[in-house]
């Protein structure tokens, strides 16, 4: 929705069954309803904040902690 790039790449780790709407099929809905684009782009940026960017980023915190805290010649 945002036409950004990920910051991830992503790996199922089981069966996924999806769909998808093309950019010109969104954009003749948000013609119709121009209050939806918005809300609809801040409630995946915040889910994708939550669900992904932030468990991610503590997993790299703490394996960098981890990886630092090691004796370099041990």
């Amino acid at each position: 929705m945002a036409s950004k790039r990920s910051a991830f790449y992503y790996c199922a780790l089981s069966r996924v069954t999806a769909f998808a709407l093309t950019k010109t099929f969104m954009r003749s809905i948000f013609d119709k309803f121009p209050g939806m684009a918005n809300e609809m782009l801040a409630e995946s940026f915040s889910k994708y904040v939550k669900e992904i960017r932030m468990p991610a980023g503590k997993k790299r915190s703490d394996t960098i902690k981890k990886l630092n805290s090691k004796k370099m010649y041990s």
